[in-house]
Order: structure tokens, then C-alpha cells, then sequence
């Protein structure tokens, strides 16, 4: 004799099911009702910036040569080919001068001054790091350190030109970028940093994301004489604000 399910014993299973999905469905709703909206974030989040512990995290312990300009004539500077860097990793100094450092494969560069506080650091990758060179300026004190996971680097002499599209390193508004108000984008989708420093100021950082949904626009104003630093993503456009 097949096995039947009674009358009753059905109507307890729907209502089981209901009552299931009923819970389902609140949670989703309370799920959207506990999410952030544009209405009630902070005019920092509104603006891609980054504040508070996260922002301390991103910074860490900068070395204060962030603040230092070099001879931007490039009269001492001299251009290095590492060859094959080991598994250990390579250590590089150069003399005073602008520099554009690439490298090939995939792995991190790190630069720091002769206290052993870091300066910057990026990764090269064809996914997921930079693509091109980080741009520094560069002194006899700092160090610049590559991992052993690149195949080989460059470290060469850098041009100095004005440009609203600034890639990864660190750039001197009034030098390599006008000051003025701008709306700060990137086509990467990856999230990407630019953080502002200013010697009379507590620095700002805004995150970078590309991408159609995603996208982050930044109302940034700069000044004279501030640095910034970029780093994560590959291109920052800043489109100057017209008055």
C-alpha cells in the first residue's frame, strides 16, 4: 500500500511553508531597511572619503620625506637596470634625483628613508597592480626595495610635465598638477587610493573605483605646494571644477 499524507498533516506542512517564507521575506526587509542610503551617509562617504580608523590604517607611519622636493633637472640622477632579482628580493639607491621605477612579472616594490619608515609601496601586475611606473622623487636616504617576485626592474629618470591624469606614485600640485578645485575619477576597477598631504594639515583619503555602478567621483580642492600619493590604481583623472 502506497504511503498518503492526511488532510491534517498537509495543512500543517503549508502552513510550516508560509510561515517559512513569511520569515524569509522579513528578513529581507529588514536586511534593506538596515542598509545605508545615500540620505543618511556622512558628507565624507557622500564624497569617497575615507576617515577615522580605516583612513589611519591606509596612511600608517609615513615617512615625513613625502614633504621633501628634489631637483627636478634630474643633474645627478643616474638610470639603473637591476637584471634578475633573487628570491631574497634586491635592495637599490640612487642618487637624488625623479625617478620612474618599472618592473616586470608580478610583485611589490617598497621605497623607505633611512629612518625605515615607509614612503610607498605598489604592486606590479598586469591584473591586478600597475601596468606602467610609479613615479618619486628621490633622495641618497631612501631605499628602494623590490621582492622576488619581479623578474627584473628599471629605475630611470622622470620628466616633469603639468597633467590632469596622474598614475601611481606621488606628484607635487603646482609642479605636476595645477592647484584648483577638481571631480577625481578612475577607469580601473580595482579600489585604488589618493591620499593629499599637506604639512599644515591633517592628510585626506579618498578610495578609487572604476566602473559603471561602482564609480567614485571625489570633489578634491588642491593647493600649492601639497603632495599626493597615489596608489592601487593604475590611471586618476581629475577634472578641473568649472566656475
Amino acid at each position: 500500500m502506497k504511503n498518503t499524507i492526511t488532510a491534517p498533516i498537509k495543512e500543517v506542512v503549508s502552513k510550516i511553508a508560509l510561515l517559512f517564507a513569511l520569515l524569509l521575506v522579513l528578513a529581507g526587509c529588514g536586511s534593506i531597511l538596515n542598509a545605508p542610503t545615500y540620505n543618511n551617509m556622512t558628507d565624507a562617504e557622500k564624497n569617497s572619503e575615507i576617515v577615522g580608523e580605516e583612513k589611519d590604517e591606509i596612511v600608517g607611519n609615513v615617512s615625513q620625506t613625502i614633504f621633501g622636493t628634489v631637483d627636478r633637472d634630474n643633474s645627478k640622477g643616474q638610470n639603473v637596470e637591476t637584471g634578475e632579482i633573487e628570491k631574497s628580493g634586491m635592495e637599490v639607491n640612487v642618487p637624488e634625483g625623479r625617478y620612474e621605477i618599472f618592473a616586470g612579472h608580478s610583485g611589490n616594490v617598497f621605497i623607505y628613508d633611512e629612518q625605515g619608515d615607509l614612503l610607498i609601496r605598489e604592486m606590479f601586475d598586469q591584473f591586478y597592480g600597475v601596468e606602467s611606473a610609479l613615479t618619486v622623487d628621490l633622495s641618497e636616504n631612501h631605499t628602494i626595495f623590490f621582492d622576488g617576485g619581479l623578474d627584473g626592474a628599471t629605475v630611470r629618470h622622470a620628466e616633469t610635465k603639468l597633467s590632469n591624469s596622474l598614475s601611481p606614485g606621488i606628484w607635487e600640485v603646482g609642479l605636476d598638477i595645477d592647484a584648483g578645485d577638481y571631480v577625481v575619477t578612475t577607469d580601473d576597477r580595482l579600489v585604488g587610493y589618493l591620499q593629499v598631504f599637506d604639512p599644515e594639515k591633517e592628510v585626506r583619503v579618498y578610495e578609487l573605483v572604476g566602473g559603471e555602478s561602482l564609480q567614485t567621483e571625489s570633489d578634491v580642492q588642491l593647493v600649492e605646494g601639497q603632495k599626493l600619493k597615489i596608489t592601487g590604481a593604475k590611471q586618476v583623472h581629475f577634472e578641473p571644477v568649472k566656475k
